[in-house]
C-alpha cells in the first residue's frame, strides 16, 4: 500500500466518524439507519403527560406526587385516584396542543380523548418547586370546590 492509498483510506475513515456524529436515532431503535430528531418535549409537558399516564392507570398515589405541595393539603392520593377512575380509563389518549413555560410557571393545553374532562381541552397549571415542576391546577384538583359543593375541615 502507498502513502497515497494510506493517506486516502485514513482521510474516508475520519470522515466516516466524523459524519457518523451527524445523524441521529431514536433510543432503542433497533432498525438500521437513522430517522430524524423529534422536537424537544418541555419539561412541564413531561410532568402533565406523566401525571394523564398515572390518571389512566387510576394511581392517585402518583398523581398525587406529581401536584405541588400547595395543593396537597386539600387533596389525597384516594380521592385523586377515586376521581381518575371515573373520568379516565386505559384507553384515554391526549395531544399537547400547546406547552409554555416561563420562568417558574408554566400552562399546558391538552386535548384529551376517551375520557370525562371538561372542559376540552383543557389546561394544566404548573409551578416549579424545588427545581421540578408540579401541577398547581388539574381537572382534578379542587373538584369539589369548582362544582360549588360544601367543603368544610375540622
Amino acid at each position: 500500500m502507498t502513502t497515497q492509498h494510506v493517506g486516502r483510506f485514513l482521510g474516508v475513515a475520519l470522515l466516516t466518524v466524523a459524519l457518523g456524529g451527524c445523524t441521529s436515532t431514536i433510543s432503542g431503535d433497533s432498525r438500521v439507519g437513522s430517522r430524524p430528531l423529534i422536537p424537544a418535549v418541555s419539561a412541564s409537558q413531561r410532568v402533565v403527560e406523566e401525571y394523564l399516564r398515572a390518571a389512566s392507570n387510576s394511581d392517585g398515589a402518583r398523581m398525587y406526587g406529581l401536584i405541588a405541595s400547595s395543593e396537597r393539603e386539600r387533596e389525597s392520593p384516594t380521592t385523586l385516584g377515586k376521581t381518575a377512575a371515573d373520568r379516565y380509563s386505559a384507553a384515554t389518549k391526549w395531544e399537547v396542543l400547546k406547552a409554555e413555560e416561563h420562568g417558574s410557571t408554566s400552562e399546558v393545553v391538552v386535548d384529551v380523548k376517551g375520557a370525562q374532562v371538561e372542559p376540552n381541552p383543557t389546561k394544566f397549571s404548573l409551578t416549579r418547586e424545588n427545581g421540578e415542576w408540579r401541577i398547581v391546577d388539574s381537572p382534578e384538583l379542587h373538584e369539589r370546590e369548582k362544582k360549588g359543593d360544601l367543603h368544610i375541615k375540622f
